[in-house]
C-alpha cells in the first residue's frame, strides 16, 4: 500500500502536504469552477500504511484503510474486472463544449427520435467484445431532458436536429473500450453530442457502512483519466470559505480517496451561501488499471459525473 496527500498552501506533518482552494471568501459572483494546479507533492512512507493496532498516523487513515480491506474481502473485486463499469461519463460534450443554453438538462427534439432498442457489442481494447442489450434514442433523449424546455415557453434550450448510431471510446474497470452511443446533433454545434447507448450496471459495494460525522463529505465524483491510468481527476462542491485536503491510500486492488475540511475563514471575513466545483488532479504510484477508485467516506465506487456549476 500507498499514502499521500496533495496540496498547494499549506505545509502539514505527517506523509505531505494540504490541498486545495480556499474558495472565494466573501465572493459574490456567480459559482465557478475553480481548478487547482496539478499534482505538486507525493510521498510515501517507508512502512505499512495500515499499521495493526492504534498506531495510525493521521486521523483519516483508520478509515481509508477499512474500506479497501472491506473491498478486498468481497467479491467486488471479481465484479469490477469482469463487468463494463465506465470510469468516463456516459456523456461526451461536442468539441468546443456547451453554450450557455444548457441549463437545467433543458433539451428539445427538433426532430423524431426512434424509439426501438436492439443489442449491440462492448469492444474491449484486448480484442474481446461483449453483446448488451441498448436503450434507444427516445430513451437516451429522456435521460439527457429534464423537461422544463417543454413547461416552460421560450425557455432557452439545446435543440436535437438529428440522431445517428455510432460509437464512443471509454475507460472502464476493464479498460478502454468502443461503446455503442447515440449520436445527437445539435443546433449551431459542428461536432455531435455522444451519449453512451449502455446501462451500466450497478457497480460493486464491499459490506462496510458510511462513515459517521463526516460533515457531508460525501459526493466526490469522477473527473477525468490520464491515457496511461496515472492521473486521476476528482471534482467536488465547496462553500466560499471551505479548505478542503484529499487524501489517497493505495493498495493492489483499490485507490481510497478521502476529503477532508479543515480551518475556517479569516477574521471578520463574510462568507456568502455559494458552492463552487473544485477540481484536482492526483497523480498515482502506479496506473490506476483494473484498480476501484473508492470514496472513503461512503466505501463506494466513485461515479464519473458531468458536473454543473448552476446545479449543486
Amino acid at each position: 500500500m500507498t499514502w499521500a496527500t496533495w496540496g498547494d498552501r499549506s505545509a502539514r506533518l505527517l506523509t505531505g502536504v494540504l490541498v486545495a482552494g480556499v474558495l472565494g471568501c466573501g465572493a459574490d459572483a456567480e459559482p465557478e469552477r475553480n481548478s487547482g494546479p496539478g499534482p505538486e507533492v507525493r510521498t510515501t512512507p517507508d512502512d505499512d500504511p495500515c499499521p495493526p493496532g492504534p498506531e495510525a498516523r493521521h486521523d483519516q487513515l483508520p478509515r481509508m484503510c477499512a474500506v479497501a480491506d472491506a473491498w478486498e474481502a468481497s467479491d467486488a473485486p471479481r465484479r469490477w474486472a469482469e463487468e463494463f463499469h465506465p470510469l468516463d461519463a456516459h456523456v461526451q460534450l461536442p468539441e468546443d463544449g456547451l453554450r450557455d443554453e444548457f441549463q437545467n438538462g433543458a433539451v428539445r427534439a427538433l426532430t423524431s427520435l426512434p424509439g426501438e432498442s436492439a443489442d449491440g457489442a462492448i469492444r474491449w481494447e484486448d480484442g474481446e467484445t461483449s453483446t448488451v442489450p441498448l436503450m434507444s434514442a427516445a430513451a437516451a433523449f429522456g435521460e439527457m431532458d429534464s423537461g422544463i424546455a417543454e413547461r416552460v415557453e421560450g425557455y432557452p434550450a439545446m435543440e436535437v436536429t438529428g440522431v445517428e448510431p455510432g460509437e464512443m471510446r471509454l475507460h472502464t474497470s476493464r479498460g478502454p473500450a468502443q461503446v455503442p452511443a447515440w449520436l445527437f446533433t445539435l443546433d449551431g454545434y459542428d461536432t455531435p453530442l455522444r451519449y453512451a447507448a449502455v446501462a451500466a450496471p450497478t457497480p460493486p459495494t464491499a459490506s462496510i457502512e458510511p462513515a459517521v460525522g463526516d460533515r457531508d463529505l460525501a459526493g466526490l465524483a469522477l473527473g477525468s483519466l490520464s491515457e496511461d491510468g496515472r492521473r486521476v481527476t476528482v471534482t467536488w462542491w465547496d462553500g466560499s470559505c471551505e479548505e478542503s485536503a484529499i487524501d489517497v491510500l493505495e493498495t493492489d486492488e483499490s485507490i481510497v480517496i478521502a476529503r477532508s475540511v479543515s480551518g475556517g475563514p479569516p477574521p471578520g471575513t463574510a462568507c456568502t451561501a455559494e458552492v463552487r466545483i473544485v477540481e484536482k488532479t492526483l497523480e498515482l504510484e502506479h496506473p490506476l488499471g483494473e484498480r476501484a477508485p473508492l470514496d472513503a467516506s461512503t466505501g463506494e465506487v466513485l461515479q464519473p459525473e458531468l458536473l454543473d456549476a448552476r446545479n449543486p
